[in-house]
């Protein structure tokens, strides 16, 4: 080795020294190699006279779970909380470290609108506390959840997948939506799930909820309406009436509205539907007898089979005008009306009372005729097949 080598190798291992006299403060971040791992805490070679020490609980934001999967000779980034813990030791914290080089990233959560996965701490008043790699967020209770819930404390403890919507850098904490996120996923399911539909297609679903005015049907990942009059071919008040929520039912698809995203739905399930088989109950120029059931200003309904009503319009209850139907029919009355028509495909049915008594007044003038002809015959017309063979 020359002099000059000898001198080169003196220099470096001089940098060296100074290097490991420089000692280290709290708050730095400092890289380091993990030099032992007993499961309770790590020892790390950070380039000092002294050994780092990371207890177990300074591993990560979980109680130091992870610290069994760390590898002797790992090079990680770490957060000087001692210099000097008492021992000659430096003491680290390595969520320290990933918490506050997590922070100089917390812009990009906002833009790039990217989940992340954040653990349920604590309840407070108004939301729900959460930690992202040590940094807190705050979850307001309106935001965790499509889903109504209940019990907050139920949360704690849960992992929970969220969208950064607010960055507080004076307080070192973000604001978090988990419903956000939900709708954004539910919308690209909807619209994958709308294009699959067709109109007059048979599929399976489950009752959502029940309101007023029908039964709401996931279809997976998309909603559809069973308005009261298509859950049942008798006339129902109540959609409990029929289905249930959680219930699985079959429905058939009637309208697909793709504008504005709403499907339009009829229970398939009808136990012995009249309305499939109608024909063998019923036919157009029939005249059969009925109840009043409802009345509106524009005619009356009359059921005519189990469940089955039809329609008499004002200008079909009688040959006289009316101004509202009451003026001749009352609910609870039996009639007697003429099916005009059968619209199996609406389950519509109009008929008249006007023409169920023309009909029978019809009939009844033919048989009078009827009558009057069988009078006008003579003695000889009558009876002349049975006297002929008589002799006087």
């Amino acid at each position: 080795m020359t002099q000059d080598q000898e001198e080169l190798s003196m220099a470096d291992f001089m940098d060296e020294i100074e290097k490991s006299m420089d000692r280290v403060s709290k708050g730095d971040i400092v890289s380091g190699t993990v030099a032992g791992n007993n499961g309770e805490s790590l020892i790390v070679n950070i380039g000092q006279m002294a050994d780092g020490v990371v207890p177990k609980e300074e591993v990560d934001f979980d109680g130091g779970e992870s610290i069994h999967q760390i590898q002797i000779g790992e090079v990680l980034n770490f957060y000087v909380v001692k210099s000097d813990d008492g021992e000659g030791n430096i003491l680290l914290s390595k969520k320290r470290a990933d918490a506050e080089m997590m922070w100089d990233e917390t812009g990009n959560l906002v833009s790039d609108q990217r989940p992340i996965t954040v653990k349920i701490k604590e309840t407070v008043k108004g939301g729900l506390i959460a930690l992202y790699k040590g940094v807190r967020c705050f979850i307001p209770l309106s935001q965790v959840s499509i889903e109504r819930i209940e019990d907050p404390e139920t949360l704690v403890g849960t992992s929970l997948q969220v969208l950064i919507t607010e960055i507080q850098e004076e307080k070192k904490s973000m604001v978090a939506s988990g419903r956000l996120l939900q709708e954004r996923e539910l919308g690209k399911r909807k619209e994958t799930r709308f294009h699959e539909l067709e109109e007059g297609q048979n599929v399976m679903g489950t009752v959502k909820r029940l309101t007023d005015f029908g039964a709401f049907v996931d279809l997976g990942g998309i909603d559809g309406l069973i308005h009261l009059s298509e859950l049942s071919w008798k006339r129902i008040h109540k959609a409990e009436e029929v289905v249930a929520v959680g219930q699985t039912v079959k429905v058939t698809i009637l309208r697909i509205d793709p504008v504005n995203q709403k499907i339009s739905l009829r229970l398939a399930d009808y136990v012995g539907n009249p309305w499939e088989n109608m024909s063998e109950h019923l036919q157009e120029g029939a005249v059969v007898k009925g109840e009043v059931t409802r009345i509106q200003p524009f005619g009356a309904f009359v059921s005519i089979l189990d469940g089955v009503e039809g329609l008499v319009h004002i200008s079909q209850i009688c040959d006289e005008h009316i101004n509202k139907p009451q003026e001749k029919l009352q609910l609870g009355q039996e009639v007697t009306v003429k099916i005009m028509g059968i619209d199996t495909d609406s389950q519509r049915i109009s008929l008249s009372i006007k023409e169920a008594v023309a009909d029978e007044i019809a009939g009844y003038e033919e048989f009078l005729e009827d009558e009057e002809s069988s009078s006008s015959s003579t003695l000889g017309d009558l009876f002349g097949e049975a006297f002929k063979n008589l002799k006087f």
